[in-house]
């Protein structure tokens, strides 16, 4: 049984709005604004059902290094209409790797790969979470004993609780985490605390109060999530 099962993305962005739209003409999704600022894409085709990414206002940059990005799977016809959004391409598929790697309107990255089979017309969704990270096994360990998946190649989760797409990834990190990630995720509590994490090794950053009803909580190599309680 797993201690949380994932339940959605959230991004810190400038922004929202704008950003919330460039997302959902990305995912083929709906962009939705909030009266306090905020913004959601709603509706957001995957593998599992659909989910939604929380959009928040930020006043600090997109950290470098970025540690957490999504990925996308697309027909090589759909970069043109990402970069007429305003995606910036930084790099190109190669023998090293079969992605682009591209930047939304606001400098947070993302890989963006080709479609491999389905229909011809099929539209562009995303595909996959990754993570970087000092101790990418040890990391992917953790998570999948939270969310109740299986570990593949060392350091990839499938199965994993609520979560989305095929593929949660871990890789190692370049350089070591100095700052908030921008994107991060929420999930949903089984129980009606946190505690169960924090004997795995997860840190509370904030409780619940009398603006939020959920924990702001790391995992044990710093990265931000939210844990929402159950239903």
């Amino acid at each position: 049984m797993s201690l949380a099962q994932f339940k959605a993305i959230s991004l810190d962005a400038y922004r929202p709005a704008r950003l919330a739209r460039f997302w959902a003409n990305a995912l083929n999704a709906t962009p939705v604004e909030l009266r306090d600022g905020t913004a959601r894409i709603d509706d957001i085709p995957s593998h599992h059902g659909e989910t939604s990414i929380w959009i928040s206002p930020a006043e600090k940059p997109v950290p470098h290094p970025v540690r957490v990005r999504l990925g996308i799977e697309l027909h090589d016809q759909d970069l043109a209409a990402l970069t007429a959004a305003g995606a910036v391409v930084h790099d190109n598929p190669s023998d090293a790797h079969p992605w682009w790697t591209l930047a939304d309107p606001e400098g947070n990255p993302f890989r963006a790969h080709r479609f491999t089979d389905g229909p011809a017309g099929r539209p562009r969704q995303a595909c996959e979470l990754t993570v970087e990270c000092d101790d990418p096994n040890t990391l992917a360990g953790w998570w999948a004993t939270v969310t109740a998946g299986r570990v593949m190649d060392g350091s990839r989760i499938v199965d994993a609780a609520g979560f989305p797409w095929p593929s949660w990834t871990f890789e190692p990190a370049g350089q070591p985490k100095n700052a908030k990630n921008r994107l991060y995720w929420e999930v949903s509590l089984t129980e009606p605390s946190p505690d169960g994490l924090v004997r795995l090794g997860a840190t509370v950053l904030r409780g619940p109060d009398a603006d939020i009803d959920w924990w702001i909580m790391a995992d044990p190599e710093g990265n931000e999530f939210c844990a929402f309680p159950p239903a």
